[in-house]
């Protein structure tokens, strides 16, 4: 029965799973939008460098996600340390601490919340400022098809 009940579990996590790809050819996913999952804080940065207002998001998301890093890993820290103290050497851990530790990876989760709402602020800047780019009017002096002059492009 047991065998039978891990069975149907791991076939219910496969459909989940695959059913969660809708777009398994990942070829198709040009935009930050649809892969901003997958693009670091970084790529991002350097994605939206020629663009300021989307910079300086990507730029304020990218402090608080080490603000909220940081946080994450100090709590884990004393949190790992006061269990593997009590379970390793069996000394009595000490909950004060325990409580601190999470505390300090509670205190986390509102910087990271942040630090997504700047990379989706920075991300719909991003193609704001790039749009009005592409659709601005401007005069280049070059070559034309009737010879060398003046071109209005928009």
């Amino acid at each position: 029965m047991r065998l039978f009940i891990l069975i149907l579990i791991l076939l219910l996590l496969g459909t989940f799973v695959s059913a969660q790809d809708s777009n398994p050819d990942q070829t198709k996913k040009d935009t930050l939008r649809e892969v901003n999952g997958l693009w670091s804080i970084r790529a991002l940065k350097e994605v939206t460098k020629d663009y300021p207002d989307a910079y300086k998001k990507i730029n304020t998301a990218g402090w608080y996600n080490g603000i909220g890093t940081g946080f994450a890993y100090t709590g884990g820290f004393i949190l790992a340390y006061q269990l593997t103290d009590a379970f390793v050497y069996g000394h009595k851990p000490s909950w004060a601490w325990c409580g601190a530790g999470l505390g300090f990876v509670a205190l986390s989760a509102p910087f990271y919340k942040m630090c997504n709402n700047h990379i989706y602020d920075g991300i719909d800047l991003y193609y704001l400022e790039k749009e009005k780019k592409e659709n601005s009017a401007h005069l280049d002096l070059g070559f034309n098809p009737g010879g060398f002059g003046l071109r209005l492009s928009f």
